[in-house]
């Protein structure tokens, strides 16, 4: 499954051998088989330097001469194209008349514009598991000659021994630029949902093993014109060439998608993935490799927002919302630059007193080319091009700057809290900027609260508990938040190192009208305060909401009915009183 350049010496690969075989180098256009010296020794009167396929054809089996005939004179640069590795069983007839069962293992190589197969014929028999690996043998072979000029180019993934990216990408972009019909081709971008999970639950070996069993299935799948490559991480590519019915694509996804309904078996344990599949189409959505996959990507991402085993094809309202989604990414690398990224700020209000204790910073983009741009639209954005990072040090900083300010002001009795994201938990930077913060504006972290949710959590959960661990014990409270919309284990509760509960305005906003609302805020009210953890109700919006959640215990409570998020100034003199 590699394509390899490389300069053929014959006396050099002959020379390099397993005991457990011998070597054959085909060269069609010559007709010209060249067999190496071990034959003899099973074969005694084979003449090595009569290399023609006739003498080797003569010691064939009978039954098996057409099958051999056929392998020879097949299209080796179809072969070439799509990195295929050959596997072909064959009968001889050894010195004393003895039939012997060999195979045939290799690949297409080629030079100076000829193509040549070379392969290794291994006795049956004695075949293991290294020796179906082409790519093993051929790697020994040339660590074998490293005084000579080779030239190789290795486009084998060493995982699932498919192509890999760059191989995809090379020959991809060979069969656009050199397409001169009109048939629709298609680009499909496969993405394994929840891929990590295993990873961080069993171990990276054991994903590597589950990544080799999906792609062996996925190869079961495609298609003889389908080239199958593995890109990065969880992903995998597909091309398919010459598409007469769009019906072709979408049974192909069909059968993929059901495929992810069983279990992969490894390791003896049954394990289940799920898969997004994006597709674009060649010529209508990009007649080159880039635009191919980048709109496949967009149709990817759309299937994963639709649910698990989805696929969607890339379409001109996607093309639209991608141009936007590249057009917010450019503006954010630059918005913090311009300042144009603030804070604002949302009141938070005791039931108890009715009073101001606390805010939660928000994060707000003024763009100068696109105005005021939605939290829920360039929030994703951030995270996807890790710009939360930098945004999210930015956001943290104002904070404790703001806080200083306060505390200055002869405030005391109030908290802000701030968003962290995954991205920040995972790029290992939310702690270190905690304890530059702290040693810079000289604060007491109780005044400071990091809002962190479910979901977040669970992409990472050990590394992630331990990093909140950590920040909690420099003073910070911890708040878990939009309680309900993520996996809501209870058991939650007593595993992480909370202090507030927020319950998700989901369920806030319903509250007065459905039964069952009211029953799951009181007992997640009745139960968080039984294990000593404060509740905040947010997306509060009218009285008679305030006045039950106050009736029920509910501790505070945020939302439009008391107050917007409002500017920095706004704030300054609300703390400890009704608003």
């Amino acid at each position: 499954m590699i394509r390899d350049k490389i300069e053929l010496n014959y006396e050099e690969i002959l020379d390099w051998s397993d005991n457990n075989g011998f070597i054959i180098i085909w060269n069609p256009s010559k007709s010209e088989l060249i067999v190496d010296n071990k034959i003899v020794d099973i074969i005694e009167e084979y003449n090595v330097k009569n290399q023609t396929l006739d003498q080797f054809m003569y010691f064939i089996n009978e039954e098996d001469k057409k099958t051999m005939l056929s392998f020879f004179y097949q299209d080796l640069s179809k072969s070439y194209l799509i990195g295929e590795q050959f596997q072909q069983r064959f009968k001889i007839k050894d010195i004393k008349g003895n039939i012997i069962e060999y195979i045939l293992i290799g690949k297409v190589m080629k030079n100076n514009e000829e193509y040549y197969f070379i392969g290794m014929s291994y006795l049956f028999g004695k075949i293991n598991k290294e020796h179906y690996d082409v790519n093993s043998w051929m790697n020994n072979w040339k660590k074998s000659i490293t005084n000579k000029t080779i030239r190789s180019i290795i486009h084998c993934d060493r995982i699932t021994e498919l192509p890999n990216k760059y191989f995809f990408k090379e020959t991809v972009s060979n069969l656009l630029n050199t397409a001169r019909d009109k048939n629709t081709r298609a680009a499909m971008i496969i993405n394994l949902y929840n891929f990590k999970y295993v990873n961080d639950s069993y171990g990276h070996d054991f994903g590597d093993l589950l990544l080799k069993e999906v792609s062996q299935n996925i190869l079961k799948i495609s298609m003889d014109d389908i080239l199958v490559s593995r890109y990065s991480g969880d992903t995998f590519l597909l091309f398919k060439t010459n598409i007469t019915d769009i019906n072709e694509i979408i049974d192909l996804c069909d059968i993929i998608t059901k495929s992810f309904e069983e279990p992969n078996i490894v390791m003896e344990k049954k394990i289940y993935v799920t898969a997004s599949i994006g597709i674009a189409l060649s010529p209508d959505h990009g007649i080159d490799y880039n635009t191919l996959l980048k709109n496949a990507d967009a149709a990817m991402y759309e299937a994963k927002k639709n649910g698990k085993n989805e696929c969607d094809f890339f379409n001109d309202n996607l093309s639209i919302k991608l141009n936007r989604i590249y057009s917010l990414q450019k503006g954010l690398r630059t918005a913090l630059k311009n300042n144009e990224i603030y804070v604002m700020f949302q009141p938070k209000v005791s039931l108890d007193d009715s009073l101001v204790n606390g805010f939660e910073a928000l994060a707000r983009w003024e763009s100068q080319e696109f105005g005021l741009v939605n939290p829920s639209e360039f929030i994703p954005i951030a995270e996807s091009s890790k710009m939360i990072i930098p945004i999210g040090s930015f956001v943290l900083e104002e904070v404790f700057k703001k806080t200083k300010f306060l505390l200055n002001q002869g405030n005391d009795n109030f908290k802000i809290a701030v968003n962290l994201s995954e991205m920040q938990l995972r790029e290992d930077v939310v702690l270190f900027d905690f304890k530059r913060l702290i040693n810079k504006y000289r604060i007491n972290p109780k005044y400071i609260e990091v809002e962190i949710t479910e979901s977040m959590l669970m992409k990472s959960f050990d590394k992630n508990v331990k990093i909140i661990q950590e920040i909690k014990n420099l003073g910070v409270s911890i708040a878990l938040d939009d309680f309900g919309t993520g996996y809501s284990s209870l058991n939650y509760l007593t595993k992480l190192p909370i202090d507030v509960l927020k319950i998700d305005r989901s369920f806030v906003i319903d509250l007065m009208s459905n039964p069952k609302s009211k029953c799951i805020v009181e007992n997640i009210i009745n139960l968080s305060h039984q294990l000593g953890i404060e509740v905040v109700a947010e997306g509060v919006e009218d009285k008679s909401q305030v006045e039950y959640l106050k009736m029920i215990l509910c501790d505070v409570v945020q939302g439009y009915y008391f107050s917007k998020p409002r500017m920095f100034n706004q704030i300054l003199n609300i703390i400890g009183k009704e608003i």
